[in-house]
Protein backbone atom coordinates (compact mmCIF):
# COMPACT_ATOMS: atom_id res chain seq x y z
CA UNK A 1 0.00 0.00 0.00
CA UNK A 2 1.29 3.28 -0.63
CA UNK A 3 0.53 6.36 1.84
CA UNK A 4 0.22 9.86 0.59
CA UNK A 5 1.15 12.22 3.92
CA UNK A 6 -0.47 15.26 4.48
CA UNK A 7 1.82 18.64 4.36
CA UNK A 8 1.24 22.17 4.88
CA UNK A 9 1.91 22.49 1.12
CA UNK A 10 -0.84 20.11 -0.12
CA UNK A 11 -4.46 20.29 -0.06
CA UNK A 12 -5.65 17.22 0.09
CA UNK A 13 -3.82 13.36 -0.11
CA UNK A 14 -5.51 9.89 -1.45
CA UNK A 15 -4.06 6.36 -0.82
CA UNK A 16 -3.66 3.83 -3.34
CA UNK A 17 -4.10 0.36 -2.28
CA UNK A 18 -1.08 -2.02 -4.22
CA UNK A 19 -1.69 -5.43 -4.33
CA UNK A 20 2.73 -6.24 -4.78
CA UNK A 21 5.25 -4.20 -2.97
CA UNK A 22 6.18 -1.18 -4.39
CA UNK A 23 10.01 -0.63 -5.36
CA UNK A 24 10.03 2.43 -7.58
CA UNK A 25 7.38 5.26 -8.41
CA UNK A 26 7.55 7.84 -11.43
CA UNK A 27 4.88 10.38 -12.49
CA UNK A 28 3.32 11.50 -15.55
CA UNK A 29 1.15 15.19 -15.90
CA UNK A 30 -1.50 12.56 -15.69
CA UNK A 31 -0.64 9.43 -14.10
CA UNK A 32 1.96 7.31 -12.12
CA UNK A 33 3.70 4.06 -12.79
CA UNK A 34 4.73 2.04 -10.02
CA UNK A 35 7.24 -0.84 -10.12
CA UNK A 36 6.29 -3.48 -7.76
CA UNK A 37 8.69 -6.44 -6.26
CA UNK A 38 7.32 -8.84 -8.48
CA UNK A 39 8.44 -7.48 -11.83
CA UNK A 40 5.03 -5.64 -13.01
CA UNK A 41 4.38 -1.98 -13.90
CA UNK A 42 0.77 -0.28 -12.43
CA UNK A 43 -0.50 2.32 -14.42
CA UNK A 44 -2.22 4.66 -12.15
CA UNK A 45 -4.66 7.49 -13.31
CA UNK A 46 -3.55 10.98 -11.15
CA UNK A 47 -7.60 11.97 -11.50
CA UNK A 48 -9.28 12.19 -7.85
CA UNK A 49 -10.25 8.25 -8.41
CA UNK A 50 -6.48 7.29 -8.78
CA UNK A 51 -8.08 4.43 -11.43
CA UNK A 52 -5.67 1.51 -12.45
CA UNK A 53 -5.31 1.85 -16.10
CA UNK A 54 -3.25 -0.67 -17.07
CA UNK A 55 -0.40 -3.35 -16.07
CA UNK A 56 2.10 -4.94 -17.43
CA UNK A 57 4.85 -7.71 -16.41
CA UNK A 58 8.92 -6.60 -17.42
CA UNK A 59 10.85 -8.98 -18.91
CA UNK A 60 13.06 -9.80 -15.65
CA UNK A 61 11.35 -9.29 -11.95
CA UNK A 62 14.32 -7.59 -10.57
CA UNK A 63 13.24 -4.04 -11.82
CA UNK A 64 16.27 -1.98 -10.48
CA UNK A 65 14.81 1.47 -11.20
CA UNK A 66 11.82 3.05 -13.71
CA UNK A 67 12.05 5.83 -15.62
CA UNK A 68 9.35 7.50 -18.51
CA UNK A 69 9.78 9.09 -21.23
CA UNK A 70 7.01 11.73 -22.39
CA UNK A 71 8.64 12.74 -25.58
CA UNK A 72 8.66 9.06 -26.25
CA UNK A 73 5.71 7.96 -24.58
CA UNK A 74 8.30 4.97 -23.43
CA UNK A 75 8.96 2.82 -20.34
CA UNK A 76 12.27 2.28 -19.90
CA UNK A 77 14.23 -0.13 -16.84
CA UNK A 78 17.02 -0.78 -15.55
CA UNK A 79 16.70 -4.35 -14.78
CA UNK A 80 18.54 -7.59 -14.51
CA UNK A 81 19.63 -9.58 -17.38
CA UNK A 82 18.17 -12.68 -15.91
CA UNK A 83 17.25 -13.93 -12.12
CA UNK A 84 20.55 -15.10 -11.59
CA UNK A 85 22.05 -12.47 -13.80
CA UNK A 86 24.89 -9.65 -12.39
CA UNK A 87 24.05 -7.67 -15.44
CA UNK A 88 22.06 -5.25 -15.46
CA UNK A 89 20.15 -3.98 -18.90
CA UNK A 90 18.11 -1.32 -20.04
CA UNK A 91 14.60 -2.54 -21.70
CA UNK A 92 12.38 0.34 -23.38
CA UNK A 93 9.03 -0.64 -23.16
CA UNK A 94 6.58 0.85 -26.73
CA UNK A 95 3.22 0.73 -26.57
CA UNK A 96 2.87 -0.30 -23.02
CA UNK A 97 -0.53 1.99 -22.27
CA UNK A 98 -1.93 -1.61 -23.80
CA UNK A 99 -5.48 -2.16 -25.76
CA UNK A 100 -7.66 -4.69 -23.49
CA UNK A 101 -8.96 -7.44 -25.63
CA UNK A 102 -11.87 -8.06 -25.83
CA UNK A 103 -13.26 -11.61 -24.91
CA UNK A 104 -15.54 -13.18 -27.63
CA UNK A 105 -19.89 -12.90 -27.40
CA UNK A 106 -19.34 -16.75 -27.28
CA UNK A 107 -17.38 -16.67 -23.86
CA UNK A 108 -19.51 -13.60 -22.44
CA UNK A 109 -22.39 -15.88 -23.06
CA UNK A 110 -20.36 -19.02 -21.61
CA UNK A 111 -18.83 -17.02 -18.54
CA UNK A 112 -20.09 -14.19 -17.26
CA UNK A 113 -16.64 -13.77 -15.15
CA UNK A 114 -15.06 -13.03 -18.64
CA UNK A 115 -16.47 -9.24 -18.12
CA UNK A 116 -14.46 -9.05 -15.03
CA UNK A 117 -11.03 -10.24 -16.43
CA UNK A 118 -9.24 -7.56 -18.81
CA UNK A 119 -6.50 -8.76 -20.30
CA UNK A 120 -4.11 -6.10 -22.19
CA UNK A 121 -1.31 -6.81 -25.25
CA UNK A 122 2.20 -6.59 -23.85
CA UNK A 123 4.28 -3.97 -24.85
CA UNK A 124 6.69 -3.83 -27.20
CA UNK A 125 10.42 -4.23 -25.98
CA UNK A 126 13.94 -3.40 -27.04
CA UNK A 127 16.79 -4.25 -24.85
CA UNK A 128 19.75 -1.49 -25.88
CA UNK A 129 22.97 -3.23 -26.26
CA UNK A 130 25.99 -2.65 -24.39
CA UNK A 131 29.25 -4.38 -23.66
CA UNK A 132 29.39 -4.00 -20.32
CA UNK A 133 27.06 -4.13 -17.03
CA UNK A 134 24.87 -0.71 -16.49
CA UNK A 135 25.74 1.10 -13.49
CA UNK A 136 23.16 3.59 -13.40
CA UNK A 137 20.59 5.82 -16.69
CA UNK A 138 18.95 8.59 -16.89
CA UNK A 139 16.14 9.99 -19.27
CA UNK A 140 15.57 13.14 -20.64
CA UNK A 141 12.05 13.93 -20.64
CA UNK A 142 12.14 16.45 -23.36
CA UNK A 143 14.46 14.80 -25.58
CA UNK A 144 14.00 11.59 -24.96
CA UNK A 145 17.42 10.41 -24.86
CA UNK A 146 18.70 7.76 -22.63
CA UNK A 147 21.83 8.01 -20.89
CA UNK A 148 23.68 4.89 -19.49
CA UNK A 149 27.13 4.75 -17.54
CA UNK A 150 29.03 1.63 -17.29
CA UNK A 151 32.40 1.09 -15.51
CA UNK A 152 34.42 3.08 -18.05
CA UNK A 153 31.63 4.84 -20.34
CA UNK A 154 28.61 6.80 -20.94
CA UNK A 155 26.38 5.87 -23.82
CA UNK A 156 23.65 7.64 -25.11
CA UNK A 157 20.90 7.20 -27.24
CA UNK A 158 19.08 9.51 -29.19
CA UNK A 159 15.41 8.18 -29.94
CA UNK A 160 14.23 8.81 -34.16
Amino acid sequence: MVRVLLFQLFESQRVVAIDEEPIELVSTSTAFLVATRRGAIHHYSAGVECVLLNRFHTINQVILSLHYSPSTDCVVTLEKDSDQSVIHVIRVYSNWRGVATVASDFDIQMNTEANNQIEYKPPTVQKLPLPSSIVCLAVCPSSGRIAAATKTAVTIWTPK
